[in-house]
């Protein structure tokens, strides 16, 4: 079984829509799948710094100020590890984002989130992310 440490990140639009990626179809973790953008954990290299780096890589974006939201251990069918989820508004141009990993990326609201083939976790998570921005509103 392999070992995953990972720090993904959830970006959200002023619409509450939420950024995600399409897994390929031979990805070794949740192939088909909808879900987040981010990585593994490079040997001594910092979790923030991680997602900083997987946004570049994965959407040449420069994430401004995540905030970490949740921190939890992980098992899927073949993998378990350690996973950070971080948080940002996206304060950017979505035309200027580019997919250069995984099969599709797309903005979804709450609603379509759950019509997407996607792990029941990260469904929960993106339902928990939601509460988070709409508090953040009215604080």
């Amino acid at each position: 079984m392999k070992i995953i440490n990972c720090s993904n990140i959830i970006l959200y639009d002023k619409d509450y829509n939420f950024l995600l990626q399409k897994r390929t179809t031979n990805a070794y973790v949740m192939p088909g799948y909808w879900g987040f953008f981010g990585g593994g954990i490079g040997d001594n290299e910092d979790p923030l710094m991680t997602v900083i780096r997987e946004a570049k890589e994965e959407l040449s974006y420069n994430l401004q100020k995540p905030s970490l939201f949740i921190e939890q251990d992980i098992k899927l069918n073949n993998a378990y590890g350690h996973q950070r989820i971080y948080i940002e508004e996206f304060k950017g141009l979505k035309s200027d984002l580019c997919l250069k990993e995984g099969e599709a990326m797309g903005w979804f609201s709450i609603k379509e989130v759950d019509e997407l083939k996607m792990k029941d976790h990260d469904r929960m998570v993106i339902k928990e992310a939601y509460k988070h921005i709409q508090k953040l509103l009215v604080n």
